[in-house]
């Protein structure tokens, strides 16, 4: 969340999990498929960072868990962490989005699935994977 580009024109974020089918896929191997959606706005990541802060003040030491409970972003951080473990184990890659206006979840499904056919679309969804450090993939 502190690397995290955030841009006061685009308010919405979105971090997408991004599964590709397996051989057992059948015909749709090798397809891209929305597996997870988390959605937030830059407010939201505001709060988190400074939930970041507070929990790592030397001064004020404060309980992850009670800093979030502060900033009120505690359900926000339990759905990107849910979603990052169950990314690691299931393979999947997230990345993410920024708009400045709320997509549904219909409209980011139908851009993942356009991937499949569009070199244009697959090379978005391609950049805005994020990188997640400490397993050197996704």
């Amino acid at each position: 969340m502190l690397d995290l580009k955030v841009d006061p024109k685009l308010p919405f974020h979105f971090l997408v999990g991004v599964e590709t089918r397996n051989l057992h896929s059948g015909k749709h191997a090798g397809e891209f498929r929305m597996k997870y959606l988390v959605k937030f706005t830059n407010e939201e990541v505001s709060n988190v960072r400074d939930a970041i802060r507070l929990s790592q003040d030397k001064l004020f030491p404060t309980k992850p868990h009670e800093a979030t409970n502060v900033t009120g972003c505690t359900g926000l951080v339990s759905a990107i962490s849910g979603m990052m473990l169950a990314a690691d184990f299931n393979h999947v890659t997230v990345h993410h989005f920024s708009s400045v206006f709320e997509w549904e979840e219909d409209d980011i499904e139908m851009f993942v699935n356009t991937a499949n056919l569009s070199v244009s679309t697959k090379q978005k969804l391609i950049d805005a994977k994020i990188s997640r450090g400490h397993h050197g993939h996704t």
